[in-house]
């Protein structure tokens, strides 16, 4: 069996842990994924169930500032 470092938290751990992943579905009406994974730590088992990727349409980076997400932005500050 593979072992991997992934970007999920073992629930139990509380860390990113090496994990296995024991079984892989994937739903073929709304294309989501689950995974049976287990803890190479504390064998602690659980699901986690992955969506798919969104699509956007293609616009600019100006319209997508405009999104409100350019209020946000924090200024950079230079190291002198």
């Amino acid at each position: 069996m593979r072992k991997r470092i992934s970007y999920v938290i073992c629930p139990k751990c509380e860390v990113y842990t090496f994990q296995r992943i024991l079984f892989t579905r994937v739903n073929e009406d709304d294309h989501r994924t689950l995974r049976r994974r287990c803890c190479e730590e504390c064998n602690h088992k659980w699901n986690t169930i992955q969506e798919p990727e969104k699509t956007v349409d293609d616009i600019s980076e100006r319209e997508f500032l405009r999104g409100g997400l350019l209020k946000k932005r924090v200024p950079i500050i230079k190291k002198i």
